[in-house]
Formats: C-alpha cells, sequence, structure tokens
C-alpha cells in the first residue's frame, strides 16, 4: 500500500522539458488518478510564448487556485466586452483563487514558470470553460499578435481593433 506521493526537482525539469517541445508551449501532469475524483490537481509547465486563450468558468463549483510554484505569471481579468479590468502578477509561492464567471488568463512571463492548479472535480472537457466572441483561438493566425499584447497590458486596456 502507498502512503504518499513525491515528486522532487527532477519530476518538474522533465515537465518543463516537455513544455519547450509542446507546440502548445505547456505540458501538464496530473496529480489526481481520474478525471471523476472531486478535486483536480495538476501541475502546470509554461513556457513563455504559451497562449491560453481567455474564458471563465459558469458552474459555481469551478473556482481555479493558481500555486506558484517557480517563475512569474500574469492573470489578466477582463469585461465582457474584453477590456482589462485587472491584473495579478504572481510570482514563485503566491497564490490566486479565480472565481467562477472571473473572464480571465494566464500568461508566462519568465522563460518558464510552473503552476499548481487545484479545482473541483469532476473534470469534463466539454463543460470545462466557456469562450466569448472577442476571445482569439489558441490555434488562430493572430493568436501570437494577442499573447504580444497580453503580455504588455494594462489595467483598463481596450481590446485593439485589429482583434475584434
Amino acid at each position: 500500500m502507498t502512503l504518499y506521493n513525491y515528486f522532487d526537482k527532477s519530476t518538474f525539469l522533465e515537465l518543463e522539458k516537455k513544455a519547450t517541445i509542446s507546440p502548445r508551449k505547456r505540458a501538464h501532469m496530473n496529480l489526481h488518478n481520474s478525471y471523476n475524483e472531486p478535486i483536480q490537481k495538476t501541475v502546470i509547465a509554461l513556457t513563455n510564448g504559451t497562449y491560453i486563450p481567455p474564458h471563465y468558468h459558469r458552474h459555481e463549483h469551478q473556482k481555479e487556485l493558481f500555486v506558484v510554484l517557480s517563475g512569474t505569471v500574469k492573470v489578466i481579468f477582463f469585461s465582457d466586452v474584453g477590456a482589462v479590468s485587472d491584473i495579478l502578477m504572481l510570482d514563485s509561492g503566491e497564490i490566486a483563487e479565480v472565481l467562477p464567471f472571473a473572464i480571465h488568463t494566464v500568461v508566462c512571463m519568465s522563460d518558464t514558470a510552473l503552476v499548481l492548479e487545484i479545482k473541483s472535480g469532476p473534470f469534463i472537457a466539454d463543460d470545462c470553460k466557456e469562450s466569448l466572441d472577442w476571445t482569439i483561438p489558441e490555434n488562430s493566425e493572430k493568436s501570437s499578435d494577442y499573447l504580444k499584447w497580453l503580455m504588455s497590458a494594462e489595467i483598463d486596456t481596450e481590446i485593439p481593433i485589429i482583434f475584434k
């Protein structure tokens, strides 16, 4: 009988290596055994240049807790029309909880970052996040330019007309 799970620096270095060679520039390591578990725990290795489209979660139980293990990430919050309403810069050791219905994205500001994401399960792929009309899809030709805009965006910045 296993009494615990242990994850050392080499585990995280391997995850970062996977992220650097991934077309999405990020990699996930689930710490839960099943998507049906009531608590979903995932370590996400992000590399600078990964693009996570702005989205929100529409169910009351869909809070996301982000624990930054290393690096720096920028959590950007948006209004319904895509204007930046708030920004959190999180460094190693800092935590943020994103509440349901909050439109947000996470941008890797350092070369790499490791983030522990904890959220309520079960995980249902078709019901995990919602996009908006103004959201630039991950595989869009505009996604890299939009990411550059996100990296420099400040509070009260409107989404540029070229992305509408």
